[in-house]
């Protein structure tokens, strides 16, 4: 998704000031992505720790779950925001979490892509959420995962959801909320690398912001709303549950160079782990999280 927002201090704000970046550094930045997927990183590997700190249970999806436990199996309507092509819409359908589902992204050849490839499986629309413009629908259950955080204009945004929930419906989303742009305090990027002294020296990469600069140049929305995320939906109506699931130090010290050299059968790589997911742990203690899963419903019910 395409958003924007002058960087700040990093300090939370719901003001909604904003200036939005070019929309075709950002539009293409995810169309490309809808192509070349991801690397490896830190919720993939981490997928166990992540379901356990957010269910109490590792091996679950944590959105999957969470329209289980809301009562939304199989969902009447399903909308993914931030929907790329449109392949895990297609699959809630296909697996039955769904009766009828749609998806919106501002990536226009993602979803030029998703239209050619699914047909009619699934509905999709190019829709910029700083500006949307309306559906003349609502949904049981709309899913976000990692959407709002590249959202300049997350109060339009927010009113935008709010008025396309139904009026039981539920929103799961999973998101950072970090420091916004990426602007870590000296504070936080010492804990970082604490934390990457646990790890042997082949799978060190000590860490520095401005190895960042790359990821925020190609996409000016990147981390551009991190900290408003759950105050703002709040005042735009909603009951949020927010669970932290960490990531402050786990998402930068497992670095690619930690990708590239693990070895799940080298008992020293998998107790570096161990210790320092405990040092996480401990951090989590003290620390606001850098990643929420968060649960919104309209506050009337």
């Amino acid at each position: 998704m395409a958003a924007g927002q002058p960087p700040n201090t990093g300090e939370p704000s719901v003001s909604g000031a904003a200036a939005s970046p070019s929309k075709l550094e950002s539009g293409s930045y995810w169309s490309s992505k809808s192509l070349t997927g991801y690397a490896p990183n830190w919720f993939t590997f981490c997928a166990d720790l992540i379901s356990t700190r957010i269910l109490g249970l590792p091996g679950l999806s944590p959105t999957i779950e969470s329209m289980r436990r809301a009562g939304n199996i199989p969902a009447r309507s399903l909308l993914e925001i931030g929907c790329l092509n449109g392949k895990k819409v297609v699959s809630y359908v296909t697996n039955g979490l769904a009766r009828e589902a749609a998806g919106i992204d501002y990536a226009a050849e993602a979803i030029r892509s998703g239209k050619e490839t699914f047909g009619d499986q699934i509905d999709l629309h190019v829709v910029d959420l700083n500006n949307p413009q309306p559906l003349y629908r609502t949904f049981d259950v709309i899913l976000a995962n990692g959407v709002m955080h590249h959202i300049a204009n997350f109060e339009v945004c927010a009113q935008w959801l709010k008025d396309h929930l139904a009026h039981d419906g539920v929103i799961i989303a999973s998101e950072f909320t970090g420091p916004q742009r990426y602007r870590y305090s000296r504070h936080e990027v010492t804990l970082i690398n604490r934390g990457v002294i646990l790890l042997p020296y082949e799978l060190r990469n000590i860490f520095d912001p401005s190895q960042l600069d790359i990821k925020l140049d190609a996409d000016p929305s990147e981390s551009i709303r991190s900290r408003d995320i759950p105050d703002v939906l709040r005042a735009t109506g909603f009951t949020v549950q927010a669970t932290p699931f960490g990531g402050n130090v786990l998402q930068r010290a497992l670095s690619t160079t930690f990708f590239a050299n693990f070895d799940e059968n080298n008992p020293a790589h998998v107790h570096a782990v161990e210790r320092l997911i405990a040092f996480e742990d401990e951090v989590l203690r003290h620390e606001p999280s850098h990643h929420m899963h968060i649960i919104a419903r309209h506050r009337d019910l």
